[in-house]
């Protein structure tokens, strides 16, 4: 079991994603999603598999499959994608280990015509922690999120929260 992070004044074991409203008529790309707390980025090892490495596990509420893939390594083959018109909600829950608050939140997607894959980064987002999985804070409501409209350009936004 890892212990808690020195200086968390408020341990979070959750993070949750909401994200929303692509530009046309093709599904969400997510490539990445990480947080920075305490100099520290969560996730503190890239996620090689829905529950790896141990204790994180990443789940969804479409292609739950592959939603580890937002907390994995950057690249435009590894990613996770949702309905362009509901968009969907990413939870990773880092296990034994907790967080403090977090300081910064990056989110990083592409957009994609090509024939096999096809999609473009959410234009909403709502960044979530939380200490139990059950009472949620916000740390992040973006909207209208600027992306370049450039064919397989992997950008990346990063807020202060």
């Amino acid at each position: 079991m890892l212990a808690p992070l020195c200086g968390a004044s408020r341990p979070y074991r959750y993070v949750r994603a909401t994200l929303s409203g692509a530009f046309n008529n093709v599904p969400l790309l997510l490539l990445a999603l990480r947080l920075t707390a305490a100099g520290t980025p969560y996730p503190w090892r890239l996620m090689t598999g829905p529950s790896a490495p141990p204790p994180m596990v990443a789940t969804a509420d479409v292609d739950s499959a592959s939603a580890w893939r937002a907390f994995g390594a950057i690249a435009s083959s590894s990613r996770w994608s949702a309905p362009y018109l509901s968009g969907g909600t990413l939870t990773l829950d880092l296990g034994a280990r907790v967080l403090p608050r977090p300081t910064t939140v990056a989110i990083t997607s592409m957009v994609s015509v090509g024939a096999l894959i096809e999609g473009e980064p959410p234009r909403n987002a709502t960044i979530r922690i939380s200490p139990d999985g059950s009472a949620w804070t916000t740390l992040l409501t973006a909207t209208e999120i600027p992306w370049s409209r450039t064919d397989n350009v992997i950008e990346t936004k990063t807020w202060t929260v």
